[in-house]
């Protein structure tokens, strides 16, 4: 019996200890938190923004560029010949005042050449004098014979009437009639000689006038026989000797002025549109260029820089796609030699282009490549087209439809970026 209720004891705390796990397990699974669906988060993306206001700004290119002479003349030898005399500054670097005689080629054939022109021009002008003396007394001569015409003429019809009268016998007036008949041929005579002689006198005139250009030209290459210096300048390319025969054209140097220098320089294509008449806005291009504004030209030469004044004068005749840019000339001020500037000098050129009213300045990295930018108001970022009128370095001048007053703009784009978005700024100078 006792062992009877020893198993019936062992079999309960069996069922219990299954009966207590059971409710263990229940108690774990009913007891166990439910996790709620989360909804999702917005994004805030941080952003580097910068606060921008309306400017008058007027942007100042900087370009290099080099000097060279306004005026350069080549010395060409104008007549052939033999050099017999050469300036000791006839070298090359050598400063020459206008007036300077260079060099000297020979001048002996050609002062003889001017006096055998100048022989001809005398023979010429000795020949029409001689005929129009003779054509005077040929004139005089006329006079003469027109008078004894007349008076013969008049006797002639005075013995025709007295013949037709009875009065004058018909010898008589055969003898007058002949007498007039003879006028008539000597006048006839003296007046085709005087027509001779003015016509030589036509034809040596003629020939005056070519001997004395004859006579100019002989002067001129006797002139040219002496090699002057044009302006005042510096040589260069010198090639001239005493001894050398040269031939006529033959360029023996060349002379850069020393005086009128300016400096050439290409503009970039995003500059150029700034170099105009009018200030550009949204819908407008400019008028045309405006010259005679102030160039800055710097020369540095090591630690030393000389800075010197310069107008812009004009542009270059073509454009040169394959160069980006267009070219520029600007004058020297007066006196800028004096300083030891001379052409082939390598300088910085820096100038103001156009005023630009009531516009924004963003770094390039602000504006996306559709022309847009993006402001950020409450947190969130609005996009607005904006125009752009041009760059300096890596920003850029926009116009867009936000206040003048100021707003904070995304400094630097990035792929997603778009309308509305929510942003954590940090704000930049």
């Amino acid at each position: 019996m006792k062992n009877l209720f020893a198993r019936i004891n062992q079999r309960n705390f069996s069922v219990f200890l299954l009966l207590l796990g059971i409710m263990i397990s229940a108690w774990f699974i009913f007891s166990k938190p439910t996790a709620l669906p989360k909804e999702p988060e917005e994004d805030i993306y941080p952003v580097e923004a910068l606060f921008i206001e309306a400017e008058t700004i007027q942007p100042e290119i900087s370009v290099f560029g080099n000097v060279r002479a306004a005026r350069i003349a080549n010395i060409n030898s104008m007549v052939a010949g033999r050099v017999v005399s050469v300036s000791s500054l006839f070298r090359d670097g050598s400063f020459v005042s206008a007036g300077s005689e260079l060099a000297l080629i020979d001048p002996t054939e050609y002062a003889l050449s001017v006096e055998q022109r100048q022989a001809e021009v005398d023979r010429v002008k000795a020949l029409i004098s001689e005929l129009s003396t003779e054509a005077l007394w040929e004139s005089k001569i006329m006079a003469n014979i027109e008078r004894q015409n007349e008076i013969a003429a008049a006797d002639l019809k005075r013995l025709v009437d007295l013949e037709g009268k009875g009065l004058a016998s018909k010898k008589s007036k055969d003898e007058t009639e002949l007498v007039f008949f003879k006028s008539e041929s000597t006048k006839l005579r003296h007046s085709q000689s005087l027509e001779r002689i003015n016509s030589r006198i036509i034809q040596n005139k003629a020939q005056l006038i070519a001997a004395e250009a004859s006579l100019a030209i002989a002067q001129r290459d006797l002139l040219n026989t002496r090699l002057i210096a044009p302006f005042d300048g510096y040589l260069t390319d010198t090639r001239a000797a005493n001894g050398q025969r040269v031939s006529r054209g033959e360029t023996i140097g060349r002379l850069l002025s020393a005086t009128e220098l300016e400096v050439v320089f290409d503009v970039p294509d995003d500059s150029f549109f700034g170099l105009s008449t009018e200030s550009q806005n949204a819908n407008d291009r400019q008028a045309g260029l405006l010259f005679d504004r102030p160039v800055e030209v710097e020369w540095k030469l090591g630690s030393v820089v000389k800075i010197f004044e310069a107008q812009l004068a004009r542009q270059g005749a073509e454009m040169a796609p394959e160069l980006g840019g267009v070219k520029f000339y600007a004058v020297l001020a007066e006196g800028a030699h004096l300083e030891g500037l001379r052409a082939g000098a390598f300088v910085e050129v820096k100038m103001k282009v156009q005023t630009y009213k009531e516009v924004f300045r963003l770094p390039s990295t602000a504006v996306t490549s559709d022309s847009r930018a993006y402001i950020i108001e409450n947190g969130r970022l609005r996009a607005v087209d904006v125009i752009i009128l041009r760059s300096i370095g890596d920003e850029l001048l926009i116009r867009a439809d936000v206040p003048s007053a100021g707003v904070s703009v995304v400094a630097r784009v990035f792929p997603q970026i778009g309308e509305g978005l929510k942003v954590n700024p940090r704000v930049s100078d």
